[in-house]
């Protein structure tokens, strides 16, 4: 059976999370599990994130895991990848050359024991569709070690189902121009407060005080030409959309 993941998200009154919380297979010898089971689904507005958690089973002891694949380009997109042990140090980057996701961990010595059976790392992926559908076919090439020494691996998958998300707050939040040159408004049926974050999810604007159904203008024209995220959002309600500055 496929993991089906299927997403009808538009806007939503907070972000979103599910996972499956599926149980941890029997223990296997010095295995790399992308566990796409307890993969975790976030959706804030109409940007949509897949996060794979990854983790290993062994009976031996390990300091160092590398791993490095490719994955449909067509349903997802690499943003980044975070480490979920503190003493766990993680590189990743997508070769645009080569294709492939690439990923090292270590910890800080030789001596360091990772832990068997917790998550380790989280890759997270952008959905490139509102609607998507994503199994272990759209992850192929999959290759991996621990300490330098080839081992298993195995893409753990089962049926995940969502439920539809509310519409109603697409009516209460308004961004024009999109794209914006110079500058854009907000307009806001409720008082709120507004956020602007790059691609990799820095915050690089913030305002308060954006006024109950006033157009508040947002200059712009000291912003590098790309894509962001504005968010706006407050006690009741928060609405993020994607703001391109040409």
């Amino acid at each position: 059976m496929k993991l089906l993941i299927c997403l009808v998200i538009l806007f939503v009154n907070s972000s979103f999370c599910f996972s499956s919380k599926a149980p941890l297979p029997p223990a296997q010898e010095d295995t790399l599990f992308f566990d796409l089971n307890n993969a975790v689904i976030t959706s804030v507005g109409d940007v949509h994130y897949f996060d794979l958690p990854v983790y290993i089973n062994s009976s031996n002891t390990h300091f160092s895991l590398d791993f490095w694949f490719k994955f449909n380009e067509s349903k997802l997109t690499y943003s980044s990848t975070t480490s979920l042990i503190s003493e766990i140090e993680t590189y990743s980057n997508f070769d645009l050359n080569s294709r492939f996701f690439q990923s090292t961990s270590s910890g800080p010595t030789i001596s360091y024991q990772i832990p068997n059976n917790s998550n380790l790392l989280r890759i997270r992926f952008i959905l490139n569709n509102a609607l998507t559908v994503v199994d272990t076919s759209d992850f192929h090439q999959v290759n991996s070690l621990l300490d330098g020494i080839v081992c298993t691996n195995e893409l753990l998958f089962s049926t995940l189902s969502l439920p539809s998300i509310p519409m109603s707050i697409n009516s209460m939040v308004n961004i024009y121009p999109n794209p914006s040159i110079g500058s854009f408004y907000v307009h806001s049926s409720e008082d709120a407060k507004i956020e602007l974050f790059d691609i990799s999810g820095k915050e690089i604007f913030l305002k308060t005080n954006v006024y109950a159904d006033v157009n508040q203008e947002i200059t712009s024209e000291n912003f590098l030409k790309g894509v962001y995220y504005l968010k706006v959002f407050n006690e009741n309600f928060t609405y993020t959309k994607i703001l391109v500055f040409q």
